[in-house]
């Protein structure tokens, strides 16, 4: 799904001040393991621990010598299964201590014989509001039993729909996803790949979106995805439906667009909000299934028995770039649930994980739709991502700002896995590998000659921000298709923080306050937030489930050693200290 809402940053960063002081405190429980014990246990962060990104495993840690000069960014993730307020998250500051005896060592040296640790973990919680999967999902999970009976009679079921321009046909339609009402869209044209189909059902005039209105709009926006049908398809996997039970249609002729005011919201979209579009899971089932569900459910789901996709009238007349683009995006949510759900029985696909692949679709297959990268939607990610990086990529329920962190967070840990083990080919193994989530991450890794799997992956993901990993361009050849992987440097992107925000959460104590700009209403920052210690006080975040913050703690002096704190933080925090 592609949404925009009109946002004004508030409170992003629930960001922590503490005065230093060196603890040496002892675990209140003995029944669980404290944030030391725990992390030393985690075998995919003693793994990546280096010279230059170095674990922190004990209250106290020194610094080699080496490191003189070098300026410490503390790191720290939560691996758990929930968010956690900034006074669990740890935090820690560079403290002189010369008198300490050398013998003094880091205990992340003891991880050699660490337990197996699956780092993040996964959660069954229900939390997606994307592609209606929370309805796919149930409708996999419909016993064999109740499908079995279709395949002889439904086996490549579909709806064969006029393809003469001008006609009409019925297609179901919902502005709430609970109520379905079928209305007769008109065919207004009809592509290599695709149908284009338009119910007018905007009634103010003003906003002048009547069929007329859009001229060429129609065709162009066949050519568009036409431009693009077969490339997606070689890194993203074909759009053709294997039926084995009888529970799916076939592949049809042509994947049919039906634009409309999704969720009947014009006058709102005029003034910056609403949908560019979404793709509905649903539609690819047969009517069987979804009259199963119905009856366990007393509810009223209808499927199109048809790819299609939904797209909003407003914005295709006011935005149609922002359309083309969405078309990618939807696309490849498509061809995701095939070439796993629908072709291979897998589970649904988490969130995050499907609009990981579609944003990065858009990153590689824009320069075919004519689209400048500083022109699409992603850069818009990339501000997320520095404003809400703390927030992680796995919440997209709980308010507008996770549904931020939520693109911006899993554009760019996407792109960093492509930038760091394989480019487009290592996206193309993810997308054809029919796994989902951390599973396709991993499958996808252990091919390329690098050791890491997802966790160890997703531990040097907060550094990539910090060494300009991300900014080379990757140019790649699929098939006989080209491809560009844009390079990102973080730092080029803004986002506006109001004055009462910067007043009441520390925003003056960051790295970015200094380069920031003063505007109307607050200040503009510039990439990835960053707290900076001082002498009298240390900082870190309120954390959500996989999201990170950093903080500058200090350049590193003769005598230095790392104080990390240990009380009330939770035993899912990882604490890296990177040195640049």
């Amino acid at each position: 799904m592609r949404i925009i809402k009109r946002v004004t940053a508030g409170v992003v960063f629930a960001a922590a001040c503490f005065i230093t002081g060196c603890g040496f405190l002892e675990d209140s429980s003995s029944s669980e393991k404290n944030v030391f014990e725990a992390t030393s246990s985690d075998s995919a962060a003693c793994k990546v621990s280096s010279d230059d990104f170095l674990l922190i495993s004990a209250d106290l840690t020194r610094i080699p010598e080496v490191k003189e000069g070098k300026t410490a960014y503390l790191i720290a993730y939560n691996t758990g299964m929930e968010s956690l307020s900034s006074e669990n998250t740890g935090g820690a500051y560079l403290k002189n201590i010369p008198s300490l005896s050398a013998e003094v060592e880091n205990e992340f040296q003891s991880c050699a014989g660490s337990d197996a640790y699956s780092g993040v973990q996964e959660s069954n919680a229900d939390f997606y509001i994307q592609q209606n999967c929370e309805i796919a999902r149930k409708l996999q999970n419909l016993s064999l039993e109740q499908t079995v009976g279709m395949r002889s009679a439904e086996a490549g079921q579909g709806v064969s729909r006029t393809c003469t321009v001008g006609e009409k046909s019925a297609f179901y339609i919902s502005y709430d996803e609970k109520t379905y009402q079928e209305v007769k869209f008109t065919l207004e044209a009809s592509g290599e790949n695709c149908n284009i189909w338009y119910y007018d059902d905007i009634n103010y005039s003003y906003l002048d979106v009547s069929e007329s209105s859009f001229d060429e709009t129609f065709y162009i926006l066949a050519e568009k995805f036409d431009s693009v049908f077969y490339a997606e398809q070689a890194v993203f996997g074909s759009y053709k439906i294997e039926n084995k039970n009888g529970a799916f249609i076939s592949t049809p002729e042509k994947i049919d667009i039906l634009i409309f005011d999704i969720e009947n919201d014009a006058v709102s979209s005029a003034n910056g909000g609403g949908t560019y579009g979404f793709f509905r899971t649903i539609d690819i089932y047969t009517e069987q299934p979804v009259s199963i569900l119905n009856q366990k459910e007393s509810a009223g789901y209808r499927t199109n028995l048809a790819e299609c996709f939904y797209i909003d009238a407003y914005f295709l007349k006011n935005s149609p770039e922002k359309i083309y683009e969405t078309l990618v995006h939807e696309f490849q949510h498509l061809l995701g649930f095939i070439n796993t759900t629908v072709n291979n029985g897998t589970a649904v696909y988490e969130t995050w994980y499907t609009e990981m692949m579609s944003q990065l679709a858009e990153d590689i297959l824009i320069s075919y739709l004519g689209i400048e990268y500083e022109d699409s939607f992603l850069p818009g990610r990339m501000s997320c991502f520095n404003l809400y990086h703390n927030l992680g990529f796995y919440d997209w329920k709980s308010s507008v700002y996770a549904v931020y962190a939520g693109y911006g967070n899993a554009y760019l840990f996407g792109s960093y896995l492509a930038h760091s083990y394989g480019g487009i080919d290592f996206i193309r193994t993810i997308a054809q590998c029919g796994k989902i989530n951390e599973a396709a991450v991993t499958f996808a890794l252990k091919q390329t000659v690098n050791s890491d799997d997802f966790y160890t992956a997703f531990y040097k993901w907060g550094k990539s921000v910090l060494d300009g990993s991300l900014e080379n361009e990757i140019n790649e050849k699929v098939c006989e298709y080209d491809f560009t992987l844009h390079g990102i440097n973080v730092w080029d992107y803004s986002y506006t923080v109001s004055r009462s925000s910067i007043e009441s959460n520390y925003y003056i104590y960051t790295e970015n306050y200094d380069t920031s700009k003063v505007i109307a209403g607050g200040r503009l920052f510039y990439g990835p937030l960053i707290f900076k210690n001082t002498d009298t006080n240390y900082f870190r975040a309120s954390l959500g489930r996989g999201g990170f913050y950093i903080t500058n703690i200090g350049t590193v002096k003769e005598g230095d050693y790392i104080c990390a704190n240990k009380e009330n933080t939770s035993n899912s925090i990882r604490m890296f200290v990177y040195f640049k």
